[in-house]
């Protein structure tokens, strides 16, 4: 059943990757990622300038999804928390 989700998820949402893609291009920046630790930590070194923080956490009925805006000035540390209150919870079908 999630194969058949998510290949209708790749379908329907193709064109909005093809505008990621440009927009992407248009900043200049490249996409870093990464993956959390044992205690849910990541430390993510990129250069000052606007950011986006994406992320999901799948649950067993739900999933959490976060795309947060940041903006990081002169490299310093900018801590940005993915919480459930911070999340926006999508059922999974």
């Amino acid at each position: 059943m999630n194969f058949i989700l998510e290949q209708w998820a790749d379908e329907a949402y193709a064109p909005a990757y093809d505008v990621f893609a440009v927009k992407l291009q248009e900043t200049g920046q490249d996409i870093v990622m990464d993956t959390t630790d044992a205690l849910g930590y990541a430390l993510i070194d990129v250069p000052p300038g606007d950011w986006w923080v994406h992320a999901f956490y799948e649950e067993a009925y739900s999933e959490l999804y976060w795309n947060i805006p940041i903006t990081v000035v002169r490299g310093d540390p900018f801590p940005v928390r993915l919480t459930r209150a911070t999340a926006e919870v999508r059922p999974i079908l």
